[in-house]
Parts: structure tokens; sequence; C-alpha cells
């Protein structure tokens, strides 16, 4: 048995409609706007990838870890040379020395890369940082712990440190010599 509501279905509202002629959807837009302007075909990316920021900001990071490193290692190796007449700091004049070039490399190298300017700078910077890191792995390496276990383990812990230190110019070399940053580098 159906009951008749006069054309009104209880079950679905009824609203009412728009009337035809007024736009639909909300206001209408403004005109005479110019359109912004087209990228020249074959253009590099406007934006700076995102691999070429994290390539900087990680050689800036590294470039600070080394120079406290490295101020750390000019106390000890003036402390070292007063004891001795100066004869035993020569070695570690020259490591500190080393170390300052790499973190020079890397602060130029990372403000080069985020200009677009080159990227030469980064990857030398982070491939010194790299061999400095090797050269500790193995010196730590080659302490003989003389079958004594706190030796054992400090000598471990070094070349752990040793290892985390190396990570970051990996990271920061091959994203800067990646196809992100050859984009960057190109796009003028």
């Amino acid at each position: 048995m159906t009951q008749d509501h006069g054309g009104y279905n209880p079950q679905m509202p009824q609203y009412p409609q728009q009337p035809q002629g007024y736009p639909q959807g909300g206001y209408p837009q403004a005109g005479g706007f110019p359109a912004a302007p087209q990228a020249a075909p074959g253009a590099g990316p406007h934006v700076r990838p995102g691999s070429v920021t994290s390539s900087a900001v990680l050689g800036f990071i590294q470039a600070g870890i080394t120079a406290i490193i490295t101020l750390i290692m000019l106390f000890g190796t003036l402390n070292v040379s007063e004891r001795t007449d100066g004869e035993a700091g020569g070695f570690g004049y020259v490591l500190i020395i080393v170390q300052l070039v790499g973190a020079v490399l890397l602060i130029m190298g990372g403000m080069q890369l985020i200009k677009g300017t080159g990227r030469g700078l980064m990857i030398g910077g982070a491939i010194l940082e790299i061999v400095i890191g090797l050269f500790y792995i193995v010196v730590f390496a080659a302490i003989p712990s003389l079958g004594i276990a706190e030796v054992s383990s400090a000598k471990g812990v070094m070349i752990v440190g040793a290892l985390a230190l190396s990570v970051m110019p990996v990271i920061s070399l091959i994203q800067a010599a990646g196809s992100g940053a050859s984009a960057w580098l190109r796009r003028y």
C-alpha cells in the first residue's frame, strides 16, 4: 500500500535547484592578471633539489664536528709539544692542518653548491673527510691492546666513532655527485 504525499518523498529530502544563469561554485575569477612566465625548454629546476640542500647541510655539520675535534687536537698537541720540547707534535700539527682544510672545503663547497655555482669543493672536502676517517680507523685498529680488556673496548669505541664520522661525508658525496645536483648546476 502506497501513500500519496503529493510529489514529496519523505525518504529523499528535496533541495531547491539553483536557477540557470548564475555562476556555479563560489566567486567569479578575477581577470586581467598576466600568466606566469614559462620556463625555457631544457632548463633545469628553479627550485633547489632536496639532495643539494641535504648535501650542503651535512657538509656544514661535518665541518663543525671536524672543527671541534681539531680544536681539541690542537690543545692536546700543544700540551704534548710543551712536555717534549716540541719534538713529538709534528705529525699532530700536520693532521690538524689537513682537518682544517677539510672543514674549510666543506663549508665553501656547501655554499657553492647551494648557490648553484659548482660542486668541486664539496666533493673534494667530502673525499678528504672520508680519507681522514679511514686514517683514524687504521690508526685506532693498530693500537696494541696487550690483552687488556679496557684497551680493547676503548679501541672498538674509537673505531666505531671514526666510522660514524665518515657516514655524513659519504652521504654528502653521493648527493653532491648525483643527478639532482647536476640538474641544479645546469639550470642557467
